[in-house]
């Protein structure tokens, strides 16, 4: 949390040799607009401010002031713990059909997150996933086979829908409800 509610902070840049960066010590800095990486830096890289890591494999974190809507790249394949967390502004997110792992808190606290489509390619989402108190409506694919024990939905005060396909092996909806089979 060593960032944490620095409001006014809008860009972050992120020094050569730093190894780890965890997102969550970026919780509440409303004004954050972008990071910075060297070209040179053999961790991470970013892409008009959403910081990577170097392969662009994994998006890290994504800046809490940025525009409302994203659509995240086709090289990335997993979205880290926190990446779009306090994302105030996010309204509307693309999951590419690259991505196979949705970690935990990815999109804590987005509020003004309504609803969420999960690609068929996601095989595994983290607990408290979509804490998200304004999503609405949630469709989970047959390919989600691993969903953490703590709902990857609590929090989410205003849900009103999940949906689950059919032919999932683990998971149902009744009546807007998840279960396990």
């Amino acid at each position: 949390s060593a960032f944490r509610n620095c409001a006014s902070l809008t860009s972050i840049t992120i020094p050569l040799g730093l190894k780890t960066l965890y997102s969550d010590i970026f919780e509440g800095c409303t004004g954050l607009k972008e990071f910075i990486v060297s070209e040179n830096d053999t961790k991470f890289t970013t892409v008009e401010g959403v910081l990577f890591n170097k392969d662009k494999s994994e998006i890290l974190a994504y800046p809490n002031a940025k525009s409302s809507t994203y659509i995240i790249p086709n090289s990335v394949d997993s979205i880290a713990e926190y990446a779009f967390a306090y994302c105030s502004n996010l309204t509307s997110v693309t999951i590419p059909n690259s991505i196979k792992k949705i970690d935990s808190e990815a999109f804590l606290y987005c509020t003004n997150l309504t609803s969420i489509t999960i690609p068929n390619s996601v095989k595994e989402i983290g607990s408290e996933a979509f804490a998200c108190t304004g999503l609405t409506s949630v469709t989970i694919p047959a390919s989600v086979i691993d969903m953490e024990d703590v709902n990857p939905f609590g929090g989410c005060t205003a849900l009103k829908e999940i949906i689950v396909s059919d032919d999932n092996p683990n998971y149902k909806a009744v009546n807007g409800v998840l279960f396990s089979k």
